[in-house]
C-alpha cells in the first residue's frame, strides 16, 4: 500500500508541476496586474460540465488562465478580441459592455491562444471563431471588481491610436500604485529604519514589472505590484559593491545599476535601480529619487 501511495504521489507531482506562467508570455509593454484562484468551467449547465482548476491572471492587454494540470494548455485571451465581458448568465444579447449582476465571469471573444500544452515549449496554437469561456472565482465577492477591471482594460485596448492605449493603461497603472504602498511587515528586522520609499519599475528584456522600492538602513527592497515572481526582492546593503547611473530606453528617466555579491553563492550578481542582474538575469529598476539614493550610499560606492 505504501508503494502504491508513493507512486500516486509521484504521478500527482508530475501532473501538477511548478508554475508555467512567465512575464515573457505578455506582449511588449504589457503589464501583469493581479491573479485570482479560479475554475475554468467547460460546458456549463450541461451533463458534461467539468471544472479545470487554475489561476486567472489579469493583464493590461489580455486575460490569462493557467491550469494547475500541466496536461492542459495555458489560455491567453486578448482583450481587444473580446466581444462581451460580464458575469455569466446576464440577460440581453446587446454588444455593449455593461456591468452584469450574476454568476461567474464570462468572456465572449473571437480569438484565443493555447500555450505550453503538456508543458512543451512550442509555437502558440490559435483558435478563431466566436467562443465563450466561463471562469468561476474562489472568492465570489471579487467578481464585480474583476469584471470592472477587465472592462476598463478592454476599453483601453480598443482605442485606435497606440499612444492613447499606452496613456490610458499608464493612468490605470499609476492609480493602482498610488493606492498601494510597501508592506512594512516585509522588513527582515523590526529595528530597521525607513529612509526612502518610492514607485519603481524592474525592467528585464521585453518585460517591465512595476512596484515599490523601499530603502532602510540595512536593506533595499523591491515589492512588485503583482507579487510576481516573489512578493519581495531583498538586497542587503553591505553586499552592494558598486552603483552605476543609467538611462533606460533612450528616455530621460534616470536610474541606477547596483552590483552586489550573492551571499549564498560564489557568483557576482547585479541589481539595478535601473538594471538588476541576479543569477544571470539582467533587469532594471527605475527610481525617481536618484540623488538621494546616491547620497545614501556615500563613500562605499564607485561611480563611473
Amino acid at each position: 500500500m505504501a508503494f502504491i501511495r508513493k507512486k500516486q504521489q509521484e504521478q500527482q507531482l508530475q501532473l501538477y508541476s511548478k508554475e508555467r506562467f512567465s512575464l515573457l508570455l505578455l506582449n511588449l509593454e504589457e503589464y501583469y496586474f493581479e491573479q485570482h484562484r479560479a475554475n475554468h468551467i467547460l460546458h456549463k449547465g450541461s451533463h458534461h460540465e467539468r471544472k479545470i482548476r487554475g489561476s486567472l491572471k489579469i493583464c493590461s492587454k489580455s486575460a490569462i488562465f493557467e491550469p494547475d494540470a500541466i496536461s492542459q494548455p495555458i489560455i491567453k485571451i486578448p482583450l481587444r478580441d473580446c466581444v462581451k465581458i460580464g458575469k455569466h448568465g446576464e440577460n440581453g444579447a446587446n454588444r455593449h459592455f455593461t456591468k452584469a449582476k450574476s454568476g461567474s465571469i464570462s468572456l465572449i471573444f473571437s480569438q484565443v491562444y493555447f500555450i505550453k500544452e503538456h508543458n512543451v515549449v512550442a509555437p502558440y496554437k490559435i483558435e478563431r471563431g466566436k467562443m465563450e469561456y466561463v471562469f468561476e472565482l474562489d472568492v465570489p465577492g471579487k467578481v464585480e471588481d474583476v469584471v470592472e477591471t477587465l472592462l476598463q482594460l478592454h476599453r483601453a485596448s480598443c482605442l485606435d491610436k497606440l499612444g492613447d492605449q499606452t496613456a490610458m493603461i499608464t493612468a490605470i497603472l499609476q492609480s493602482r500604485l498610488a493606492r498601494t504602498s510597501f508592506d512594512k511587515n516585509r522588513f527582515q528586522n523590526i529595528s530597521e529604519k525607513l529612509h526612502m520609499e518610492c514607485k519603481a519599475e524592474m525592467v528585464t528584456p521585453l518585460v517591465t514589472n512595476p512596484g515599490h522600492v523601499c530603502i532602510t538602513d540595512t536593506n533595499l527592497y523591491f515589492q512588485p505590484l503583482n507579487g510576481y515572481p516573489k512578493p519581495v526582492v531583498q538586497i542587503t546593503l553591505q553586499d552592494v559593491r558598486r552603483i552605476y547611473k543609467r538611462r533606460h530606453g533612450l528616455m530621460p528617466l534616470e536610474s541606477l545599476e547596483e552590483e552586489f555579491s550573492e551571499q549564498n553563492g560564489k557568483s557576482t550578481c547585479r541589481t539595478i535601480n535601473s538594471f538588476y542582474t541576479l543569477k544571470g538575469k539582467f533587469s532594471l529598476l527605475r527610481l525617481p529619487k536618484i540623488s538621494f539614493f546616491l547620497r545614501y550610499f556615500g563613500g562605499q560606492i564607485w561611480f563611473f
